[in-house]
């Protein structure tokens, strides 16, 4: 447990292609050992999004965390990865194969957002109900 009543939980993963339904089993493991009541399917879809977009852009390994804050009640979903390539928040054309992941995190999350490391990588979270 960490301060303020928070639980977290963290794994290093392997940017490689399988990266995503890793961290989805990670994040569904999660959810049932703390009893949460966290819509699956749009959890499944976003972590899927941040992820991908690592293995995509990132060419050192990724972290995931993920925290329960019980006040005000949210599971953050933190991929960290060693890439400074920030996403950018545009409207993907039709024929796009990419750039829908920050319009699916802004319709879909309570909040997210990406920051900055001082070593040159990043993080992207967002944050879902928990209740």
């Amino acid at each position: 447990m960490t301060p303020g009543g928070d639980d977290a939980q963290s794994v290093d993963l392997e940017l490689v292609e399988t990266a995503p339904a890793t961290a989805r089993r990670v994040a569904e493991e999660a959810v049932a050992h703390w009893s949460l009541d966290v819509d699956l399917d749009v959890l499944r879809l976003l972590v899927s999004e941040v992820v991908t977009n690592a293995v995509r852009y990132a060419r050192d390994g990724g972290h995931l965390r993920l925290v329960l804050r019980r006040a005000p009640g949210v599971l953050r979903v933190e991929v960290h990865d060693g890439s400074a390539l920030l996403p950018m928040v545009r409207e993907a054309q039709d024929d796009e194969e990419g750039g829908r992941g920050t319009a699916l995190m802004a319709a879909l999350a309570a909040r997210w957002d990406a920051e900055a490391h001082a070593d040159g990588g990043k993080a992207v979270w967002f944050e879902v109900p928990s209740g």
